[in-house]
């Protein structure tokens, strides 16, 4: 007769809850403050994870961090390369796709649903991995032959320039292609990166360098700390605004990462039981397969959530807050009770 779909966290915890009900009250709640301990613990790996893969590589590599985009400003390493940034939109697009066709066509195959379903994201998950191989090697012979001088020879060879080209319009226009239509449509409508206008960055540059002593085509991050620090030491009650909005962007990133690490495993206890459903000796396991989607949509939408508050209210708001503080304006104003004069 067939059984429930396991879920191995679910049952794990139900025979550490049987085992400590079991063994009385004090050693019940000897595992309740472990498993609390875990949880803590869970977050901050969680925390650190989502501030490796969202801010390290999603918003710095993918995307530009808030100073490129609002300010259009340089890097301090010089102008991010084209094909760098679309490898990094590419691979975000296709690797997700990957793993979605991957458990699609599980499922499809499984409930023998439709020959021609299966057929389809087959095929879908052999374009993914050849976009995504190919993406690599062109990316590694990339750096290779740009890090390397013993190697600088052979880009005078005809064959080099012809795969170099084909190279940069690869990883800059095919790869992300269908990243940059998905986001350039999600950006039509809420302008979550579209830059200041021309007479508020100009204004911004004079202020930093007035402020600072440093031109800020030229400081790189420094843009975001030196801004953060300016109004934390000289409006207060700004910092507490632009404090909030951290908060909610903190928290939506983790939430986005701890979702994401949750397709993870629900995609990897779905996968194991399949042969179950096969041989019959599983049922109800449609209800179990549905989960990695709902987990990665509530990701996505975190992390739009989080790109939302981060470029839109946060970064904004700093930037414009800055010049505020720098203006006549602020500095000819009448103290209020928290402010400094």
């Amino acid at each position: 007769m067939p059984t429930a779909p396991l879920a191995p966290a679910l049952a794990s915890l139900k025979l550490i809850f049987e085992g400590a009900k079991a063994h009385g009250v004090i050693f019940s709640s000897l595992v309740v403050a472990c498993l609390v301990l875990a949880a803590y613990l869970a977050g901050h790996v969680v925390s650190s994870l989502s501030s490796f893969f969202i801010d390290r590589i999603y918003v710095a590599k993918a995307i530009g961090y808030p100073y490129e985009t609002l300010l259009k400003l340089t890097p301090k390493s010089g102008e991010r390369r084209m094909d760098s940034r679309g490898f990094y939109r590419g691979l975000f697009f296709w690797l997700n796709t990957y793993l979605v066709f991957r458990l699609l066509a599980y499922f499809f195959v499984t409930h023998s649903v439709s020959v021609f379903s299966a057929a389809f994201f087959n095929n879908g998950l052999l374009v993914a991995e050849i976009a995504i191989a190919l993406a690599v090697i062109l990316k590694v012979g990339q750096s290779t032959f740009r890090n390397q001088p013993r190697l600088k020879p052979l880009r005078q060879w005809r064959v080099a320039e012809w795969s170099a080209q084909f190279a940069r319009w690869y990883l800059s226009c095919l790869f992300p292609v269908l990243f940059n239509f998905f986001n350039n449509m999600v950006e039509a409508h809420s302008r979550t990166t579209y830059p200041f206008d021309q007479e508020f960055r100009t204004a911004y540059q004079r202020e930093f360098e007035n402020a600072f002593k440093i031109d800020a085509s030229k400081a790189g991050t420094d843009n975001f700390w030196y801004c953060k620090m300016y109004i934390a030491t000289e409006a207060p009650h700004f910092d507490k605004s632009l404090n909030y909005w951290m908060y909610l962007y903190s928290f939506s990133r983790n939430l986005s990462t701890a979702f994401y690490a949750a397709f993870f495993y629900a995609q990897a206890f779905t996968y194991l039981q399949y042969e179950s459903v096969e041989r019959g000796i599983l049922d109800g396991v449609g209800f179990i397969s549905t989960l990695p989607f709902a987990y990665l949509a509530l990701s996505i939408a975190l992390l739009a959530r989080f790109k939302y508050i981060y470029f839109g209210y946060f970064n904004r708001f700093l930037f414009r807050a800055f010049l505020y503080c720098r203006s006549d304006v602020y500095r000819n104003r009448p103290s209020g009770p928290g402010e400094t004069s």
